[in-house]
């Protein structure tokens, strides 16, 4: 399963404290602001869990 952002697209970035993943287009958006908001790229566990067995 891969990360869905909230628009339902592949999300590639952790955006905020709490790292919601988000794609580009709502993470341009959700930092168009005046104070400054964290922003990584998702990490290949985090897009592609491991699956348990």
């Amino acid at each position: 399963m891969s990360a869905k952002c909230k628009c339902n697209n592949f999300a590639v970035y952790a955006v905020g404290d709490d790292a919601q993943m988000m794609c580009l287009l709502c993470m341009l958006d959700a930092v168009d602001t005046e104070i400054a908001i964290p922003v990584r790229t998702l990490d290949p566990w985090e897009i592609d869990p491991p699956k348990n067995k």
